[in-house]
């Protein structure tokens, strides 16, 4: 996504508001919140990923250290 899209649509997220991924009243509204998007993930992972669908490794990028 252009950086200046992502901004123009960030800029419509209210810092105060959240928004459940799934159904409420299926789900619930509790889960993880996904920042800057202020999105709940309320769906268990094993409904949003397919069951074909193999594992992965969550990769974390390090952070840049100044100076360097």
């Amino acid at each position: 996504m252009p950086v200046g899209v992502q901004a123009a649509l960030l800029e419509l997220v209210r810092p105060q508001s959240k928004i459940q991924l799934g159904s409420r009243r299926k789900w619930g509204t509790s889960g993880k919140l996904v920042r800057p998007w202020n999105v709940v993930e309320n769906v268990p992972r094993d409904v949003l990923i397919s069951k074909d669908e193999k594992p992965r490794r969550r990769v974390v990028f390090g952070k840049k250290e100044q100076g360097k």
